[in-house]
């Protein structure tokens, strides 16, 4: 909704010139990898075929000037916390430049950030933020890119950052939740995603590595994706 990101060329252009490999090696050692998918890997539904955004600044180029706006006539604000996003949002900011595009940093505390992420006059142009869940494609799709109705209103639901609300989406994976056959709902799965990659809702970056330590000798310790972990058979 906000001036330069509702449309669509001008949010594939941000897309292509994200350098997430320098981002990874900047932000965290470059421990993690490149994730440009709109689901987690191994979750139920993964689409093998998406055209994803790589880093190219020569279609970042072509978008924006799809887009009709011209080199220097859009600024973004990014709200952020933490060092390694910052050194993340320093390559982002670099690179939008060679495009045309500002980038205002604005560095938060992290109470400051959920505060602004989670108000609902959502006061930012950009966020660079996490999303963390083991708990299947439908949750994933649903609260990230979903929206709810309220008295006739769509209202966007807990992690949907992009704020969009789109009943047809909402109808798309109403729909693959209920579907019985296996192989439907995997193809289901499958559409939804290349449906939200054709509008570039998001940018997706990167997945991060968790470590963990234990003792030698140690027995019981179930692991969980989402970081907590289940001690009770330790």
């Amino acid at each position: 909704e906000q001036p330069g990101l509702d449309n669509v060329h001008v949010r594939k252009a941000l897309a292509y010139a994200s350098d997430k490999e320098s981002m990874i090696e900047v932000g965290y050692n470059g421990e993690g990898f490149v994730h440009d998918h709109w689901i987690n890997r191994g979750q139920f539904g993964w689409n093998e075929d998406l055209d994803v955004y790589e880093y190219d600044l020569a279609k970042a180029a072509e978008e924006l000037e799809l887009s009709g706006y011209k080199p220097g006539e859009l600024n973004f604000r990014l709200i952020y916390n933490g060092t390694a996003k910052e050194n993340m949002a320093l390559v982002l900011q670099a690179d939008l430049a060679e495009i045309g595009i500002g980038l205002e940093l604005i560095k938060l505390e992290t109470a400051a950030l959920k505060g602004i992420l989670n108000d609902a006059a959502l006061d930012y142009d950009l966020c660079l933020y996490q999303f963390t869940d083991n708990l299947g494609t439908d949750f994933t799709l649903r609260n990230q890119y979903g929206s709810y109705d309220d008295g006739g209103v769509l209202k966007k639901n807990g992690s949907n950052r992009a704020n969009m609300k789109d009943a047809e989406y909402n109808a798309m994976i109403d729909a693959a939740l209920i579907e019985q056959d296996p192989a439907k709902r995997e193809q289901m799965y499958k559409d939804i995603q290349k449906w939200v990659n054709d509008r570039a809702l998001y940018i997706m970056l990167y997945t991060g590595i968790i470590y963990n330590a234990v003792a030698d000798g140690t027995t019981g310790v179930t692991w969980s994706a989402n970081n907590i972990h289940n001690f009770s058979y330790v």
